[in-house]
C-alpha cells in the first residue's frame, strides 16, 4: 500500500474514533502540540501559514491556551481549569516561524520553541532540512512577545548516542548557551527526534529543567511524568478535519499503540 492509500486509511480510523469519542462525551483535558516548519512548501513536517491559523482557532475554540510552565503547575496541583487545556511548542527552531508572532498574540497563544545551544554547529543530517534557524536576536524578540524558550539540545544530536561529555555539553551546555545569549530563562527540554532512555533524563534533570517534552502519543494526567511529556505531532498532511480528530482520546491511543507495534516503523513514515 503505498502512502498516499495510508493516509486516507489513517483518516478514516482517525475520524471514526474522533466520532465515537463525540458520542461517548470524551475529551482530552490536557494536550500539547508539536510543530517544527510554518511555511508553504512540499517538505513533510511544514504547515502552511493558512492552515496553521485556521488549527490554531479551532483550538482557541474548544481550549484555553497556557505555557508549559502551566502545565506544570497544573501537574503540581498549583492550578486547575475549568475548560481543557493545551499549550503550543515548535521544535527546532526555523525562521519561518517568526511570522506567527502577530497572530498568536492576537490569540494570547504563548508557544514554546525549542532551539539549538549553538545554531551554527547544527547536525544537518539528523535535521533533514537545510532551513535558516532563527537568531538569538529574533529568540529574544521572541522573548519580548512573551514565547517561552526551550532547549532542543546543542546541535540536534541523538542524545543516546552521545558519551557522558558529549551529552553534558547537549543539555547543560545548551541550556547555559541559550539563557546567556536570549537573556530568558531556559526551563524545559524537548528530546531531539523524541529519542531519550533514563541516562538521558537523568541529565536533563540534574542539568536543571523544569521538564521536558517527547513525541510519545499519550493522555496527561496528574501522573504524567514532567520529564516526559507527551506531544500530539502536527505535520503538512493533516487536513483540517483530520486536525480536529487527532487530540481527540481515542486517536492519541490509536497512535500510542501503533507507534508501539511493529507498524511503528510505517506509522512514523505515514501516520
Amino acid at each position: 500500500m503505498n502512502e498516499t492509500k495510508l493516509i486516507v486509511l489513517r483518516r478514516f480510523i482517525y475520524k471514526t474514533l474522533f466520532v465515537i469519542d463525540q458520542l461517548l462525551k470524551r475529551q482530552s483535558r490536557v494536550v500539547i502540540l508539536c510543530y517544527h516548519s510554518i511555511e508553504n512548501d512540499l517538505w513533510r513536517f511544514s504547515v502552511a501559514p493558512n492552515n496553521f491559523a485556521e488549527q490554531m482557532q479551532f483550538m482557541k475554540k474548544h481550549f484555553t491556551p497556557v505555557t508549559l510552565s502551566d502545565i506544570t503547575l497544573y501537574l503540581q496541583g498549583k492550578k486547575r481549569y475549568k475548560r481543557p487545556i493545551f499549550a503550543l511548542t515548535f521544535d527546532d527552531g526555523y525562521q519561518n516561524i517568526y511570522k506567527t508572532v502577530q497572530l498568536l498574540k492576537k490569540m494570547e497563544i504563548r508557544p514554546c520553541v525549542f532551539m539549538l545551544g549553538t545554531p551554527k554547529k547544527a547536525n544537518r543530517a539528523i535535521f533533514e532540512s537545510d532551513k535558516p534557524l532563527l537568531s538569538y536576536k529574533e529568540l529574544r524578540s521572541l522573548k519580548r512577545a512573551n514565547w517561552q524558550i526551550g532547549s532542543h539540545g546543542s546541535t540536534h544530536e541523538i542524545l543516546t548516542h552521545c558519551s557522558f561529555e558529549r551529552l553534558t555539553y547537549e543539555t547543560q551546555g545548551a541550556k547555559k548557551n541559550l539563557e546567556r545569549n536570549t537573556a530568558s530563562p531556559v526551563n524545559y527540554f524537548s528530546y531531539p527526534k523524541g529519542i531519550y532512555s533514563r541516562g538521558v533524563i537523568t541529565e536533563v534533570i540534574k542539568s536543571g529543567y523544569n521538564g521536558a517534552c517527547t513525541m510519545n502519543d499519550d493522555q496527561i494526567s496528574k501522573h504524567t511524568n514532567p520529564y516526559l511529556l507527551p506531544r500530539v505531532g502536527i505535520d503538512g498532511t493533516h487536513s483540517q478535519k483530520e486536525f480536529e480528530t487527532l487530540v481527540s482520546p481515542s486517536v492519541i491511543a490509536f497512535r500510542k499503540l501503533i507507534k508501539s507495534s511493529f507498524l511503528g516503523r510505517v506509522y512514523e513514515k505515514t501516520i
